[in-house]
């Protein structure tokens, strides 16, 4: 059993094909964010919850593979490293989500450009995963797990 009670975090090492894998847990408060416009941080990604509460309608872009790396818990990433961030959409608006600039590759669960969509009055799930942690270099796959139809 896990007792969440003392800490904020728990990390979890998986061994797979012999390499140690981590995934990190979180537990405290939702990050809020006010305007969809203003997008989502590395920090804010690095979070459990992030609460996108005004804004309306617009396209969220990730942050790039480097941005991700540094923000990885005061440690160096490895590749399979991964966790989820659960993003609130209370904006009043559909959120899109895009790949970042560099870094980053994104895709769903689901088929179609309209499984990158998250409606309004929606929590998504953003899973996060490094596939290349080479200094300057960094990567990271993203899949989004949200409801695209109201």
């Amino acid at each position: 059993m896990v007792n969440f009670a003392h800490s904020r975090e728990l990390h979890v090492d998986a061994i797979s094909s012999g390499q140690v894998n981590k995934a990190i847990l979180h537990r405290g408060d939702a990050i809020s964010i006010a305007d969809t416009a203003s997008g989502i941080s590395a920090t804010e990604c690095c979070a459990n919850l992030v609460s996108f509460t005004g804004g309306g309608a617009d396209t969220v872009t990730l942050p790039t593979g480097a941005l991700m790396a540094n923000e990885w818990h005061n440690d160096t990433p490895k590749v399979g490293d991964w966790w989820d961030c659960h993003v609130e959409n209370a904006s009043g608006g559909t959120i899109t989500w895009a790949a970042g600039a560099s870094g980053s590759s994104i895709n769903s669960v689901g088929n179609g450009a309209e499984s990158l969509l998250q409606v309004t009055g929606t929590t998504a799930v953003l899973r996060f995963i490094f596939d290349d942690v080479t200094a300057g270099s960094e990567t990271y796959h993203c899949i989004v797990m949200a409801t695209s139809v109201a």
